[in-house]
């Protein structure tokens, strides 16, 4: 902004002082006003010297606190999350098995859906594999797996 200011012929600008910041408080600021306006491209490894220095105190504006949690954990925790993502306890996969059941019976189905420009896409067949069910995409042929 200096930059483009002195560009300009500018000597003077604006400024705002914010004072009786905690030092948290001053790092979550300056990290929320690059990631709001996009006034820089992230140094990851400053990114996460700042992050660690934050303490888990990861409330900024423009980032998601999920996101800055799951870099800021421990590499176990995150093999741990990755290998259980997508498995459902058995119990509640016969749960949603029941309720799709009773849904397709109570629900008579069309073999084609209106897309929101209002052409009409045939709805692929579900096929199953003894482990595994996918669809194939109607547009481009791959598989889509469930």
């Amino acid at each position: 902004m200096l930059e483009a200011m002195l560009a300009a012929g500018e000597t003077k600008g604006a400024c705002i002082i914010k004072e009786g910041l905690s030092h948290n408080e001053k790092m979550q600021l300056m990290m929320s006003d690059n990631k709001i306006f996009d006034l820089g491209v992230d140094d990851m490894s400053v990114f996460d010297e700042l992050l660690k220095e934050l303490d888990g105190d990861l409330d900024i504006p423009g980032y998601d606190m999920d996101l800055l949690e799951a870099l800021t954990s421990d590499p176990g925790e995150v093999d741990g999350l990755v290998t259980e993502y997508g498995i459902v306890p058995s119990e509640r996969a016969e749960s949603i098995r029941a309720a799709a059941s009773s849904e397709e019976d109570a629900t008579p189905r069309s073999d084609a859906v209106a897309t929101p420009a209002g052409e009409s896409v045939d709805v692929p067949e579900v096929e199953t594999t003894p482990t595994r069910s996918f669809v194939i995409c109607p547009k481009c042929g791959e598989k889509i797996w469930l």
